[in-house]
């Protein structure tokens, strides 16, 4: 689980997307935006730890991968979180709450009222001013197990709004701006991935630095690095720009992942 969405990046893709290039391996994910009140983040965090670490005792639950970040710069969402899955039939399978009574099944009567309030309270953090969407995680880009949910790392998040129909011309000239990306050597990893159902943008690039200084070394380097690596670049810009839609980028810290059987804050929520 750790290689995939450290591969994740994150930590997303089916056939919908006959008009992109077609990845050798594709995961489902839902994509969760919190609107959780930035002081009630760290008891919403310690509830959150309970339930993930109790759900995921259970058979029922069919995800192969937990994610959870927090916005730093622009963008709405408080929290976004990731459930990452090998397909829509194991997204559809998953039972959160199957697997939670599954958990309290031999609790006492007092135990079991303690827990359900618990659970109540993070439910209802969760819910409200929620939304979501279902995504496909494109394992291409660059990077496998260099990125780690536990680091104090930052995620860049892009989205754009190509016409389906420019998804191809669209991806071969993001493809070609990512690889100098690569090339520069500061960015830990990247991925990509494509709206499914819900909500959501056409296409989303994600970036991850495993700290705020290589992000910065990057902001310097990358226009130099774009001349030396990109085969002409002023016509691969024009054909980015001239088809990418909308565009805005967001800025994230990892909060965690679930990995060797719980569910483990990063350094940016322990130290």
């Amino acid at each position: 689980m750790k290689k995939l969405l450290s591969s994740l990046l994150m930590l997303l893709f089916v056939g919908i997307g006959s008009t992109f290039a077609q990845p050798a391996q594709e995961y489902t994910f839902q994509k969760y935006y919190l609107d959780v009140n930035p002081t009630d983040i760290p008891r919403f965090l310690e509830l959150h730890k309970e339930m993930t670490d109790a759900s995921m005792q259970s058979d029922l639950r069919t995800l192969n991968g937990h994610y959870v970040k927090r916005h730093m710069y622009a963008g709405k969402a408080s929290l976004v979180l990731y459930e990452v899955y090998d397909s829509v039939d194991d997204l559809n399978a998953d039972d959160l709450w199957g697997s939670i009574g599954e958990y309290t099944a031999d609790m006492s009567q007092e135990d079991l009222e303690a827990f359900s309030a618990r659970a109540a309270e993070w439910w209802s953090m969760w819910l409200e001013g929620h939304t979501d969407e279902v995504r496909v995680l494109q394992v291409s880009g660059f990077g496998d197990e260099d990125f780690s949910w536990q680091s104090p790392g930052v995620i860049i998040n892009s989205y754009y709004t190509p016409k389906w129909s420019d998804g191809a011309t669209f991806r071969e000239a993001y493809e070609a701006l990512d690889k100098a990306t690569e090339m520069c050597g500061n960015a830990a990893g990247s991925r990509i991935s494509t709206h499914y159902s819900g909500s959501g943008t056409t296409y989303e690039g994600y970036v991850f630095y495993n700290s705020w200084d290589d992000f910065a070394a990057d902001e310097k380097a990358i226009q130099e690095c774009r001349q030396q690596y990109v085969e002409d670049l002023p016509a691969v810009t024009e054909t980015y720009w001239g088809v990418a839609g909308e565009h805005w980028d967001e800025i994230y810290i990892p909060v965690g992942s679930y990995v060797d059987g719980e569910f483990k804050l990063s350094a940016h929520f322990t130290n």
